[in-house]
C-alpha cells in the first residue's frame, strides 16, 4: 500500500483530517503533521520521523500532501525526498483529491502514477458553479426571466403586506390615542396609577399637567400626567 502524509500551515492538516474522518472514516497508513507556531522548532524533525516511519511500513512508497508550493512544509518535504526513495510531493492538496486517492491506492504499485492522478483529481475538483447551472436551466436568459418573475411576485406580496400593516397600525394608533386621552382627562385624586416600567402610585392631587403621586415608600413625587400609562381599576 502507498502511505499518505498530510501537512500544511496552521490547522490545514487537522481540518482536512476532520472532514475526511466524517466522510470516509478513519484510514490506515494516513498521518498528519501540522506546521503550527508551537511546533515550528521541531517541525522538520517531526515530518522526517513521520515520513521515515511511513516509508518503512509501506513498500510501494509514500505521498506527502502539502498545502502550498514554496511554503515551509513543501520545502522540508523536498529536502527529505533527497534521502527517501519512492517519495512523492503533491502541492495544492484538497479534500476531493485525498478522498479519491484513498480509494485509488488500493492495489496501486506505482507511487508516481498515483501522485499524477492526485494532481488531475485535485484540478478537476476546482470548478465555478452558478445557480442556473446547478438548477439545470435551459439557458441564462430563461433563468433570469424566472428570477425576475419571482422577484416581481415577491414585491407584490410585500406591497400588499405593507398596506395591510399600515391600515392595522393606523387603527391601532387611533385606539391608543383615545385610550390615553381617557387617562389624561379622567385623572383624579385617590386613583391608583401605573407608570412606564411598572411603577405604581396613588394620585394625591392633579394641577394642570403636574400630578402629585405617593409611591409605596411613602415619598411623594411630582410627575407629568403624560408619564402615566394606566389607571388601575
Amino acid at each position: 500500500m502507498v502511505g499518505f502524509i498530510l501537512t500544511g500551515h496552521g490547522n490545514f492538516a487537522n481540518g482536512i483530517k476532520s472532514a475526511l474522518d466524517m466522510v470516509a472514516g478513519d484510514q490506515e497508513a494516513f498521518e498528519i503533521v501540522p506546521f503550527e507556531g508551537s511546533q515550528a522548532a521541531t517541525y522538520g524533525d517531526d515530518l522526517r520521523a513521520a515520513i521515515t516511519k511511513m516509508r518503512g511500513e509501506c513498500e510501494e512508497g509514500v505521498i506527502v500532501f502539502v498545502d502550498l508550493l514554496g511554503g515551509t512544509p513543501f520545502n522540508q518535504s523536498m529536502m527529505i525526498a533527497n534521502d527517501v526513495d519512492k517519495l512523492e510531493i503533491v502541492t495544492g492538496s484538497n479534500l476531493p483529491m485525498i478522498i479519491e486517492l484513498l480509494f485509488a491506492r488500493n492495489g496501486a504499485t506505482d507511487v508516481t502514477a498515483l501522485a499524477e492522478q492526485a494532481v488531475t483529481v485535485g484540478q478537476q475538483a476546482v470548478t465555478r458553479q452558478s445557480l442556473a447551472s446547478v438548477m439545470g436551466a435551459a439557458d441564462e436568459e430563461t433563468f433570469g426571466q424566472n428570477v425576475l418573475a419571482s422577484s416581481v411576485a415577491l414585491l407584490l406580496i410585500m406591497a400588499v403586506m405593507g398596506v395591510v400593516y399600515f391600515i392595522w397600525s393606523k387603527a391601532n394608533m387611533k385606539k391608543k390615542v383615545k385610550y390615553f386621552e381617557h387617562i389624561h382627562t379622567d385623572l383624579a385624586p385617590g386613583q391608583r396609577v401605573m407608570f412606564g416600567g411598572g411603577i405604581f402610585g396613588d394620585v394625591k392631587s392633579v394641577q394642570g399637567d403636574v400630578v402629585e403621586v405617593k409611591v409605596r415608600s411613602g415619598a411623594t413625587l411630582d410627575v407629568s400626567r403624560y408619564a402615566i400609562q394606566e389607571i388601575v381599576k
